[in-house]
C-alpha cells in the first residue's frame, strides 16, 4: 500500500480520491442526492448555449448527454473563473488548468471566488443579470451540494493527466479488524 500512495504522489495522481471525498461530503449532507431541476444550476448550459463559454463546454461534454449536471457545474466554473477575461482564446488545456484552480477555490472558499462576480452585481449594467444568476447559482451549491465542485474536478484531473498505469496497484478484499491480527 506504500508503494501504491508513493507512486500515486509520484504521478500526481492523488486526485483519484476525489470521489471518495465527494461521496462523503454527499453522504454527509442533508440534500444527499439530488434529482436533475432541483438545483438551479442544473439546464444552465443549456440557458447559454448561444455564448461563447456555453458553446466550449457543449463541445466538451457532447459524448455525454447523461453527465448533463456535471457540464452545466463546469460551465458554472468556467462563467466564476474567467469573469472578467472575456471570451475564451487559449485552448482546452489552458482552459481546464484555470478551471482546476478555480473549482479547488470554489469548494475551499466560495465567497473569495465569487469576489469579483459580486461585485459586479451593479444597477444599470448590461451584466448585471448574469452576475447575479452565477453568484445565486454558485452560493446554491456552496450551501446544498458542494460535493459536485469535487465532482468535476475530478473529471478535469482526470482529462488533466490522461491514462495512468500503476505498477504498484492493488485491491482491497478484506480490511483486517483487531480480532484478525
Amino acid at each position: 500500500m506504500v508503494a501504491f500512495f508513493e507512486e500515486l504522489a509520484a504521478k500526481r495522481s492523488t486526485y483519484l480520491f476525489l470521489p471518495v471525498v465527494s461521496r462523503i461530503d454527499r453522504h454527509q449532507s442533508e440534500g444527499g442526492r439530488l434529482p436533475i431541476g432541483a438545483l438551479k444550476v442544473d439546464g444552465l448550459a443549456d440557458r447559454h448555449a448561444d455564448r461563447n463559454y456555453g458553446q466550449i463546454v457543449r463541445g466538451m461534454y457532447a459524448g455525454g448527454p447523461e453527465i448533463a449536471r456535471d457540464r452545466d457545474v463546469f460551465l458554472l466554473a468556467v462563467m466564476v473563473v474567467l469573469w472578467d477575461a472575456g471570451p475564451w482564446r487559449g485552448d482546452n488545456v489552458q482552459l481546464l488548468e484555470k478551471v482546476r484552480a478555480g473549482l479547488r477555490k470554489l469548494y475551499d472558499d466560495p465567497a473569495a471566488a465569487l469576489a469579483p462576480v459580486r461585485a459586479d452585481r451593479v444597477e444599470g449594467k448590461s451584466y448585471l443579470a448574469a452576475a447575479i444568476e452565477i453568484v445565486t447559482v454558485a452560493e446554491e451549491i456552496a450551501a446544498r451540494a458542494p460535493w459536485l465542485w469535487l465532482e468535476v474536478l475530478f473529471v478535469i484531473e482526470n482529462a488533466l493527466a490522461g491514462p495512468q498505469w500503476f505498477a504498484h496497484a492493488f485491491e482491497v478484499k478484506v480490511i483486517p479488524t483487531k480480532d484478525m491480527l
